[in-house]
């Protein structure tokens, strides 16, 4: 992996849930870690859902090994927020390509 590709900055969120006396959850997002990250596929699927045909904008990041990532966590990108559907391994800890979707 290039460092030169790497030329975009994303940074990885996990999230925290707290019940309040009333009863409502809240769920709020704190930093896990911050990565150089390339952008190499950006576009939208076609998924169909319940009602219907429906399009997902799905972008995959590509990054350095981060111990710990895992799918519950999301990426946010240029004040954007996506959700990770799937993590693919780059050679034995080298780095992962991070399929992502849109909320």
């Amino acid at each position: 992996m290039r460092a030169g590709k790497l030329d975009g900055k994303i940074t990885i969120q996990y999230s925290t849930s707290v019940t309040q006396p009333g009863g409502n959850r809240i769920t709020t997002w704190h930093d896990f870690a911050n990565a150089r990250a390339e952008v190499i596929q950006s576009g939208t699927e076609q998924f169909f859902r319940a009602y219907g045909a429906v399009d997902v904008a799905q972008t995959i990041f590509r990054t350095r090994h981060i111990t710990g990532l895992l799918t519950t966590h999301r990426v946010v990108f240029n004040g954007t927020n996506y959700r990770i559907t799937k993590i693919n391994e780059i050679r034995r800890k080298r780095g992962f390509e991070i399929t992502t979707v849109t909320p």
